[in-house]
């Protein structure tokens, strides 16, 4: 079941492409939803921070905080995983900047939302950001006032910036 997950919510090219570029790094993920992302990261990266409130989106769907929170953790067992439960704004300011070199946002989806993931993003990560659903719910609007650019590269809905 969560394989069908990974490849619904984020197809096989889209996940090799996030995956060669977290390899090796210390990730950070903002938005978890049910762990699949999150598990796959855990088996390329030495640590893999995530942040999610565990709610969901008005966007992408909502769940009971205790429901969701279970199947994450059903999917999840790697000791190599800091979960951090919480809203971005309350989390994000806590971490130092420039620790991570691989970021993965698909938190809320919302424009206003992105935009302040993607400001948070660029402070926290030394390497490649990763945003998915570029394209969907004003994402690519957002990303591109954050970035003043377009992305790097574009695979399917997960938009690349290398650095900035």
């Amino acid at each position: 079941m969560i394989e069908t997950m990974v490849q619904s919510a984020v197809s096989k090219r889209e996940l090799d492409k996030i995956l060669s570029l977290a390899a090796g790094r210390v990730a950070l993920e903002l938005g978890a939803w049910e762990g699949a992302t999150t598990r796959e990261l855990a088996k390329v990266c030495p640590v893999v921070h995530t942040v999610d409130h565990f709610y969901g989106d008005p966007c992408a769907g909502s769940r009971e905080r205790k429901e969701l929170l279970d199947v994450f953790f059903s999917a999840v067992e790697h000791d190599s995983v800091v979960v951090h439960v919480g809203s971005f704004a309350h989390v994000l300011p806590l971490l130092m900047p420039k620790q991570f070199g691989f970021t993965f946002v698909d938190g809320d989806h919302r424009y206003e939302h992105v935009l302040a993931q993607a400001r948070y993003a660029q402070r926290l990560t030394v390497g490649p950001i990763a945003y998915h659903d570029y394209g969907l719910w004003g994402v690519a609007e957002a990303v591109h006032a954050a970035h003043d650019r377009t992305p790097d590269e574009v695979v399917e809905s997960v938009a690349v910036y290398a650095s900035d």
